[in-house]
C-alpha cells in the first residue's frame, strides 16, 4: 500500500511540470519498513493540490497577459482604395462611355469601451478616369479632394468580425487585433438609362500607439 501510494505522488507531482516540482516539497517522507498514517498522506496529498493550483493561477495569468483580437479602447488609422467600373449608357446606345473612379480615403478610427466607433481626421482623394467606346477620346473628368465631419457609430464584435452598420464595413481582425482589414465588391444597375456599374473597395486599420486613446 505505502509503495502504491508513494507512486501516486510521484505521478501527481510530475504532472505539474518542470518548474512547479522544482518548487515543490511535500510534508512527510517515508522509508522501506515506515508505519503511515492516513493524516500524513493526506498532508502529502494536499502539498500536491496546493502546487497544482498555484501553476493553475499562473496558467490563467499567461491567458489574461495573452494577445487579444478585442478592439475595445483601441486606434486605428485607415488607408483604403476604391475603384469602380461604370457603362453609361444613353438611349438605345450601350457602352458609350466607360467610367472610371480610383480613390482613396484615411482616417482615424477608436473603438470605445461603450459599443460605438469614433471616426475622425476623414479624407479622401478621387479621379475620375473615362473612355468613349465610340472613338471619340479618354481622359481624366474630375479631380476631388475632400475631407469629411468626425462622427460616431455603433460597432459589435463577435471573435474575429467587427461590424460597422452605419459604414457598411465588416472588419476581420488578425490574431493580436493589431491589423483590421475589410473588402466590399459590388455590382449594381443605377439611373435613368440602367448604367451598369462594378465596385471594389479594399482597406487596411493599422492599431496607432498613441498613449492614451481618445473617447
Amino acid at each position: 500500500m505505502k509503495t502504491l501510494t508513494t507512486l501516486l505522488i510521484a505521478t501527481a507531482v510530475a504532472a505539474i511540470g518542470s518548474k512547479t516540482f522544482a518548487q515543490t516539497s511535500v510534508t512527510n517522507t517515508f522509508e522501506t519498513g515506515d508505519v503511515i498514517s492516513a493524516s500524513e498522506v493526506n498532508a502529502n496529498f494536499n502539498d500536491v493540490l496546493d502546487a497544482i493550483d498555484a501553476l493553475s493561477a499562473e496558467v490563467e495569468a499567461l491567458q489574461a497577459a495573452a494577445p487579444t483580437n478585442d478592439v475595445t479602447g483601441r486606434t486605428y488609422g485607415l488607408i483604403n482604395m476604391d475603384i469602380f467600373f461604370e457603362d453609361q449608357q444613353t438611349g438605345s446606345i450601350v457602352n458609350e462611355t466607360v467610367l472610371t473612379n480610383l480613390g482613396g480615403s484615411a482616417a482615424d478610427f477608436t473603438f470605445n469601451a461603450n459599443g460605438t466607433v469614433s471616426i475622425v481626421d476623414i479624407s479622401s482623394e478621387e479621379a475620375d478616369l473615362y473612355v468613349d467606346t465610340n472613338g471619340t477620346g479618354a481622359g481624366v473628368s474630375e479631380i476631388r479632394s475632400d475631407s469629411d465631419t468626425d462622427f460616431t457609430a455603433d460597432y459589435t464584435q463577435d471573435g474575429g468580425v467587427i461590424e460597422i452598420p452605419d459604414v457598411g464595413f465588416e472588419l476581420y481582425a488578425s490574431a493580436d487585433g493589431s491589423i483590421l482589414i475589410y473588402r466590399n465588391i459590388g455590382q449594381d444597375f443605377s439611373g435613368d438609362d440602367n448604367d451598369e456599374r462594378f465596385d471594389l473597395e479594399f482597406g487596411v486599420l493599422v492599431e496607432l500607439d498613441l498613449g492614451t486613446s481618445p473617447n
